[in-house]
């Protein structure tokens, strides 16, 4: 059997430049200069025939031929640092993704399961959007994804472990906590609300045209976290996931049940590359977060 001419360097070129999509940063991070690494990045494309990579207003973006190169690259090197881990008594990288929001609310669980079972390995985690975190797993970047599972990619097969609810709630001295508002009455409050450009937003603003209603907006912000703070600081109330209001707890927000409505639920999922099985360390995984899930909901 003839093997093509691959260089696992210039296989971690090619997945360190579909990371960055700068040539620069991704040469500094395989320890090349920029010209070498353009060299060598142009002689892999000679190689296999096909161009990788094509220039665009933010950089270097892969081609469809080079999205599915460095998904098998990524695969080959983390085979090569496990076949030296085999001899150097060292263990490969697990590398998990999760959106942000689960990363601080449904992941910890996981990872303290796993970190006790394989003390010894290291384990990094990379967070964004439950769409990023999709593509990293389709692309290999990441072996396992949690995300919304509304966000799972052709190229991932997902485990839909339950649903996370979404909650109103509001300072401790809002009148609404006595007595919930009617949700014609929902309209007649400002609230903090999750920019659309998030996933969250996105999904809140749907709910709002189901449901048919409307609020006006005291304050607009782009993360989870700080909208809370906002609803803990008096501001107003807000619609937010109800596993990141049980986590943080405390007695500054509080509830509020809205006659004669019922929210979505957001639904959750493991994810990994399609045409692959849930790796050993993750294998409990889906269990584990039924379980944390229905728990909670």
């Amino acid at each position: 059997m003839k093997l093509p001419e691959l260089d696992l360097k210039d296989m971690a070129l090619a997945a360190a430049l579909a990371d960055s999509r700068h040539l620069g940063a991704a040469a500094r991070h395989v320890g090349l200069s920029v010209s070498a690494a353009s060299h060598r990045l142009s002689q892999l494309e000679e190689r296999l025939g096909v161009p990788l990579f094509h220039r665009a207003p933010r950089g270097m973006v892969l081609t469809d031929q080079g999205a599915r190169f460095v998904a098998e690259a990524r695969r080959a090197l983390e085979a090569a640092q496990a076949a030296a881990a085999a001899v150097g008594g060292e263990h490969p990288v697990i590398r998990v993704g999760s959106a942000w929001l689960m990363a601080t609310t449904w992941l910890p669980p996981l990872l303290a399961s796993l970190t006790h079972a394989h003390a010894d390995q290291m384990v990094e985690v990379a967070t964004g959007r439950s769409r990023e975190v999709a593509r990293w797993v389709e692309e290999g970047r990441v072996r396992v994804g949690l995300v919304r599972a509304t966000e799972a990619r052709p190229g991932v097969r997902a485990f839909v472990v339950g649903a996370d609810p979404v909650v109103l709630v509001a300072p401790r001295s809002h009148p609404w906590v006595r007595e919930g508002p009617l949700p014609e009455e929902m309209d007649r409050v400002a609230f903090v609300d999750v920019s659309r450009d998030t996933g969250f937003g996105q999904f809140v603003a749907e709910a709002q045209g189901h449901l048919g209603i409307h609020w006006p907006t005291a304050v607009r912000v782009d993360h989870l976290e700080a909208a809370l703070a906002l609803v803990e600081a008096g501001v107003g109330p807000s619609v937010l996931p109800f596993s990141l209001v049980h986590r943080r707890g405390g007695a500054a927000v509080a509830p509020v049940a809205v006659s004669g409505l019922v929210w979505p639920r957001r639904p959750l999922a493991l994810v990994i590359r399609a045409g692959e099985a849930l790796p050993p360390w993750a294998a409990a995984w889906p269990a584990l977060l039924r379980s944390l899930v229905q728990r909670q909901g």
